[in-house]
């Protein structure tokens, strides 16, 4: 009996790698997201505190120094916010391509088993049809002996 040989199989293999590349790549996005995520946030709470505690400054060079340090920390957060709508953009655009080579894979791996099915359909028809053959033969033979 022969063995199933899916025709395509190079193909399919060449999609598994290039899924697993990609699963990579938004894993990696993924991460530096979270990490720029949490970098905003920290810069975000110090603002927070700096603005809550209750501080007697004492004169007009503190209260200058405590609010240039407040408009840092507003600009910093602006340019952290800014690169963190660039690294979700690329997030998304991973997490697409993700989708877009596990559906190509998947669609091959459909394809190989339709033609698995068919191929061993096609074999069990063929040794249904010797058996017949034989089955006849063998009665013609006997049958008129």
């Amino acid at each position: 009996m022969d063995k199933f040989k899916f025709s395509l199989q190079k193909v399919l293999d060449f999609k598994k790698n290039v899924e697993k590349r990609k699963k990579e790549e938004f894993i990696k996005a993924q991460k530096n997201y979270l990490i720029q995520k949490n970098f905003v946030s920290e810069l975000i709470e110090e603002k927070n505190r700096e603005l809550n505690i209750n501080r007697k400054l004492r004169n007009s060079f503190e209260f200058q120094s405590y609010l240039r340090y407040i408009e840092y920390l507003d600009r910093k957060i602006e340019g952290e916010m800014n690169n963190l709508r660039k690294l979700e953009k690329i997030l998304i655009e991973k997490k697409s391509e993700l989708i877009r080579s596990a559906s190509d894979r998947k669609t091959l791996e459909k394809l190989k088993e339709k033609a698995k099915e068919e191929f061993y359909f096609e074999m069990n028809r063929r040794e249904q049809k010797i058996n017949d053959d034989y089955a006849m033969n063998s009665f013609i033979r006997h049958g008129r002996g």
